[in-house]
């Protein structure tokens, strides 16, 4: 799969920075009516919220970047409120929530509701796991009810955590 920087040419200094706004009126709300006005900018992929970010960037060809944004649709795509800790890859690693809230914003003139769950990343168990400097940032839409169940996923690596490393030993 092309990378968006191979689909959609832009200036080399060219950072992808969308508001929360921007995110909800020009991304995830046409994306829930079924419709891609941007093809190749937010990469499409149900298993981002469920693989390690590393494996994920690799896939779709941004390795050496430290965010990118995915398109999450079907069975990931959970009601507002429900458990959003999850394990990677087998138990390797585990997104875990820290916060989670609703926003109202306007968009053209309408009212949405929209969720927004911040998780991070921990690897290891018991008194050895930790936050490895990885966080991913969900948005749904909580009102008004969308024909198609979709959210966008903004992972980053932060560099904050008591074990960072964009990629920990032996992964």
């Amino acid at each position: 799969m092309a990378s968006a920087s191979e689909q959609i040419p832009s200036p080399p200094t060219y950072r992808f920075r969308p508001t929360k706004r921007e995110l909800v009126e020009f991304y995830l709300l046409p994306r829930a009516r079924g419709q891609d006005p941007f093809p190749g900018v937010i990469f499409e992929d149900d298993a981002a919220g469920s693989t390690l970010p590393w494996d994920l960037f690799e896939r779709h060809g941004v390795g050496s970047e430290d965010e990118a944004y995915f398109i999450v649709r079907g069975s990931e795509a959970k009601k507002p409120g429900a458990r959003q800790d999850r394990g990677c890859d087998g138990g390797v690693g585990t997104w875990k929530m820290q916060s989670s809230l609703e926003k109202c914003l306007r968009v053209r003139g309408k009212r949405i509701k929209i969720h927004v769950s911040n998780l991070n990343l921990h690897m290891g168990k018991g008194k050895n796991s930790g936050s490895v400097g990885w966080v991913m940032h969900e948005y749904t839409i909580a009102a008004p009810p969308c024909p198609s169940p979709v959210k966008i996923c903004h992972i980053a690596f932060s560099g904050h955590g008591r074990k960072r490393m964009r990629v920990p030993d032996g992964q």
